[in-house]
C-alpha cells in the first residue's frame, strides 16, 4: 500500500512535491491506514550518466539530491520507492538500467530506496523479459538491502509464469487509464491470471484513479472494492490535498483496507462473468470468512441472488457484512 507520483503528475515532479506529500500522507491519516509506501515514478533521472556510468539525476526537480528526499520520506515513517526501466531509457526518454543493473542497483541502496518499479520501455529487441528482469533481481540482492520489486512488464511474455522467481508484484496489463473503461479492461485480462497471485507475489492492475476527476464515486467505490478483494497492491494516485470526502472515505475505508491486507493473502477469483451486466468475484479470507464483490455493468438497478455455497462457503449460518453500508445481516443457510 501506498502513493506513487505518476497517475496525477507524470514528469511534473520535484523535490518539494515529494515532502509535502510525505507530510500530508501522515496528517492525513495515509499512513496510518495502511498506505507506507511513497513512490517516485519517472523522470527523478536526467538523460545523462557520468563518465563513470553513474546515473545523473534531474538537478532541477532534485537539487539536493534523491537521498535527502528519501531521508525526509524515511523521517515520516514511511518507506521510498523509486523507478526505472529494464531498457536503454524509460518510457519518458530518462536514462535507464539495461546493462547499469549492478550500478544502479547500488545507487539505490546507497539511496535509502525500499521499492522498485521497474519498467518496460526502450529495450533491445531479441533480449527476453525474464532475462533483464533477472540481471536487476540479481544486482539488488547482491547490495544486501531489502528492495520491493515490481516487475512492471505489463504482463507480456507470460510474466505471471516467471515473475514470483525475481520479483514482489508483476504488472498484469498495460497501464490504467482515468475511464471507467479502463477498470473493465484490466479486470477481464486480470481474471485471467490471477490465480497466480499470492503472498510475496502479488498480481498489480496498475495504480488506483480514485480521486483523479474521472470516476463517479460508484465507480471509484467499486474499483476500490475490487483491488482490494484481489489482493493487488494499493497504490494511490490523486492529489492529496483536495480530494472530495466521499472519495477520501473510499480509500480510507478499513474494513475493505483490512480485506486487502487478510493474511492469508488469497486473491478473489472471478466466480460469475456476463459480458456487460454483471461480474461475482469471491475470495476466502482469514477466520472462515470470505469477501464477495458483486458488479452491476448496468445503467439500472439489478437484484441477484446468490448462493454462497456455490462461492465455497461452508458455515451452518451467514452473517452478510456489507462493507460500505457497515451493517450486518443473518441470513439461514437452506443447504
Amino acid at each position: 500500500m501506498g502513493w506513487s507520483t505518476w497517475n496525477r503528475y507524470g514528469c511534473h515532479i520535484d523535490e518539494q512535491l515529494i515532502r509535502e506529500t510525505s507530510d500530508m500522507l501522515v496528517d492525513h491519516g495515509y499512513r496510518d491506514a495502511g498506505y507506507s509506501y511513497l513512490n517516485l515514478d519517472d523522470c527523478w533521472q536526467s538523460h545523462e550518466r557520468t563518465s563513470g556510468g553513474d546515473i545523473v539525476i534531474d538537478s532541477v526537480a532534485f537539487p539536493h539530491g534523491i537521498r535527502s528526499v528519501a531521508d525526509y520520506v524515511h523521517s515520516r515513517g514511511l518507506k521510498f520507492g523509486i523507478y526505472s526501466s529494464a531498457g536503454r531509457q524509460t518510457c519518458a526518454g530518462r536514462m535507464a538500467s539495461s546493462g547499469y543493473e549492478s550500478q544502479d542497483a547500488q545507487t539505490y541502496a546507497s539511496m535509502g530506496v525500499d521499492y522498485l518499479k521497474y519498467d518496460n520501455c526502450n529495450y533491445d529487441e531479441g533480449v527476453s523479459a525474464r532475462t533483464r528482469y533477472e540481471a536487476m533481481a540479481k544486482a539488488i540482492n547482491a547490495t544486501e538491502r531489502h528492495i520491493l520489486l515490481s516487475v512492471c512488464n505489463w504482463g507480456t511474455e507470460n510474466t505471471w509464469e516467471w515473475a514470483g522467481e525475481y520479483g514482489h508484484s508483476f504488472r498484469t496489463h498495460d497501464d490504467i487509464y482515468n475511464d471507467w473503461k479502463s477498470i473493465v479492461e484490466i479486470l477481464n485480462v486480470h481474471a485471467t491470471v490471477v490465480s497466480n497471485s499470492g503472498p510475496g507475489n502479488w498480481a498489480d492492475p496498475d495504480i488506483l484513479e480514485v480521486g483523479n476527476g474521472k470516476l463517479t464515486v460508484d465507480e471509484s467505490r467499486t474499483h476500490f472494492s475490487i483491488w482490494a478483494a484481489m489482493k493487488a497492491p494499493l497504490i494511490l494516485g490523486h492529489s492529496l490535498n483536495d480530494i472530495p470526502k466521499e472519495l477520501y472515505d473510499i480509500v480510507m475505508n478499513r474494513d475493505v483496507i483490512a480485506v486487502n491486507q487478510d493474511p492469508l493473502g488469497l486473491p478473489a477469483r472471478r466466480i460469475t462473468h456476463i459480458a456487460n451486466d454483471r461480474d461475482i468475484w469471491a475470495g476466502e479470507l482469514a477466520n472462515q470468512s470470505m469477501v464477495l464483490v458483486i458488479i452491476n455493468y448496468l445503467d439500472k438497478s439489478q437484484v441477484f441472488n446468490i448462493d454462497v455455497n456455490t462461492y465455497g462457503y461452508i458455515g451452518s449460518s451467514i452473517m452478510a457484512h456489507d462493507l460500505w453500508k457497515n451493517n450486518k445481516v443473518e441470513l439461514e443457510n437452506t443447504r
